[in-house]
Formats: structure tokens, sequence, C-alpha cells
């Protein structure tokens, strides 16, 4: 009975047997086959057909992936400049004495007009003195920076501050002064009627830190979005506040804070008063413009 089964079970699994046979002999010795149903012979690793069909990011051109980065840059509105900027980080050329003075004339006549002049003491104080006779000459000149025998530039001292401003308005020129969380400014005041004027819709910025002075040149709505929203204004020199009268409590909290100086005691955490901010601010102003 034992015998019978095995040759029963033998006899089952012949089928089998003879495809497997078959199977290593196609191994072997693959034969071409005509049957339009045949599977492809196998490939190597890394070389079959739907490797080369798969699109990978070093080799496919025809699809070419996003940028993410361009477009969170794109959707910011603090990147976005009604107008090009014609300057950025212009500096005076490294033989120019007195730096701030020539970022006030590259703003009035241009870097090209800086770029092309010798830089000697001579010229520089020639300059000096021809600014200094406008000033002197002018039948309405500007009292909002101090008087025009006090302003005017002297040839052979450093330019200051309050009288490239006095100069700007008395040239009419769009320029603000950045020194470190403050700034003073002479803005146009017809720069949106002057269709005509390239630069009537530009402010020249003359940043004082970190040294040396550099120019740049923003927009109109880059100034309101980086400078007025930010930095505290000075609106007269020699005097860089008002009267503490006309300022209240919410007003001088915002401007320490836009200074970066402190609203509260470092022990008892009360407020400080209003004589203390007005105090500290005052201080802070007369530093990063002295």
């Amino acid at each position: 009975m034992e015998h019978r089964t095995v040759q029963s079970v033998l006899a089952s699994l012949a089928p089998f047997q003879l495809t497997h046979d078959l199977m290593a002999r196609a191994k072997e010795q693959p034969v071409a086959s005509t049957s339009p149903n045949t599977s492809p012979p196998a490939s190597p690793p890394g070389h079959g057909p739907f490797v080369h069909a798969r699109p990978t990011f070093a080799t496919t051109t025809s699809q070419p992936q996003p940028q993410p980065q361009t477009r969170a840059i794109a959707s910011l509105p603090s990147q976005v400049t009604s107008k090009e900027r014609l300057l950025t980080g212009w500096t005076p050329p490294g033989g120019a004495a007195d730096k701030l003075f020539w970022c006030w004339v590259a703003a009035h006549r241009g870097p090209g007009f800086v770029e092309t002049t010798a830089h000697t003491v001579v010229t520089e104080q020639q300059l000096k003195l021809e600014y200094a006779d406008q000033l002197l000459r002018a039948k309405h000149a500007p009292t909002t920076w101090g008087k025009a025998r006090d302003v005017a530039p002297s040839h052979d001292r450093p330019i200051r501050v309050d009288t490239i401003l006095a100069l700007a308005a008395l040239h009419d020129v769009s320029l603000a002064i950045v020194s470190h969380r403050a700034w003073a400014a002479h803005m146009r005041t017809n720069h949106d009627n002057n269709a005509e004027d390239d630069n009537a819709d530009t402010v020249a910025v003359i940043h004082l830190w970190p040294s040396p002075p550099m120019l740049s040149e923003y927009s109109h709505a880059d100034v309101d979005a980086q400078l007025r929203a930010y930095l505290v204004p000075v609106h007269s020199f020699p005097r860089k506040l008002g009267a503490i009268g006309k300022y209240n409590m919410s007003d001088l909290v915002d401007l320490c804070r836009r200074a970066n100086l402190p609203v509260l005691h470092g022990v008892s955490l009360k407020p400080l008063s209003k004589p203390e901010l007005y105090g500290q601010l005052s201080t802070y102003l007369e530093s990063v413009f002295p």
C-alpha cells in the first residue's frame, strides 16, 4: 500500500518537475520568443525599463522643480519696493578725508561727480566754502536745523549732521541720516507732483553707523516702512527733543522702545516716570547725534 501511495505522489508531481527543468534551461540558454504575451528577459539591477522611465532630479529637465523660497520672498510685502534702488551701500573712495561730506556731495551731485573729482584736501575745502557761501547768501535760509551762520560748513573741520540737513533743505533734496536707532530727515514737499524728475520719488539715506558712512537710495514707501515706523525721529538741532510737555507717557514709552531703552525699573519693575523716560531718551539722542 505504501509503495502505491509513493508512486501516485511522484506521478502527480511530474508536470511540475518538467516545468522546473524548462525554467532552468531557459535561464541557461534564453531563446527569443515570438509570442506577444511573453515577458521580457530579466535585466540586471539598475538597468530595467522602469528605471529608465522613472524621472530623477539629476537627469529630468522637462519638468523643473518649484522654487518655494522664491515664492516666499515674492509674497513678503517688505521685500517689494515701489522703485528699484539706484544705490546700495555706496561709500566714498579711499582718498576722501571727510567721508560724511562726500556722502552729501554724492547725494546732491551724484556719485559720478565724486568718483571723477580729485579727493584732495584743497578740493574738499573749496567745495565746503562753496556750500557755506550758498547758505549764507540764501534769502530764505533753513531755520529748522539752525541759523545759517551756525550750520554753515567750515572748510577745515568735518561736516556736521545739522549742516547736511540744512543744505538738503536749501537745495530741496530728500535726504535722511540714520544713526543707530534714530533718524533725521528733510523731505521734499512736492515729490508726488513732480513726475518728470527721476529723483522725485527717491530719498538719499546716509547711514552713520557702522563706520565709515555709506549712502543708499530708497523710495518714500521704503522710508515709511523701514525708518518712520521703527526709529526715533529727530526734528531739530541742537535740541533733539521738543519740550517735555509736548509728549504724553505713551509717546515716550513708544520712543524708548524704538531706541531699545528700558521702560521699567530693573529691580522693582515699576514703570519709569515721565521725566525719567524723557531724560534717558534725550541722553541717547545726544550720544547717537553728537
